[in-house]
């Protein structure tokens, strides 16, 4: 069983890979983290804590990834819809001054 404070550090460093690959830097923070956490440690530990943190942070990032999607064609829709709208309503306008001409 992992014990807490490597679970700890497994946690910082899914945080700095999901924040680098979306652009956000926190390595001020993280690295000083994680080296601290890892001196000493053996390679299997490390290996084992490497492959926890790359499976989480691939399997955070897909899900991101994929709200975000849904959040941009959310937000395409819309704009189809409202230009669609203004659209219509400059049609109508039209169309009604020319009955009234």
């Amino acid at each position: 069983r992992v014990d807490r404070r490597s679970r700890e550090v497994q946690a910082e460093s899914v945080a700095y890979t999901v924040c680098q690959h979306f652009g956000l830097d926190t390595s001020d923070y993280s690295f000083g983290y994680v080296a601290g956490w890892s001196s000493g440690k053996e390679m299997t530990e490390l290996k084992a804590s490497l492959e926890t943190i790359q499976a989480t942070a691939k399997e955070l990032i897909t899900e991101i990834e994929g709200h975000f999607t849904e959040l941009q064609q959310q937000r395409q829709a819309e704009q189809e819809q409202e230009a669609k709208a203004k659209e219509t309503l400059l049609l109508n306008g039209k169309e009604s001054e020319q009955f009234c001409m």
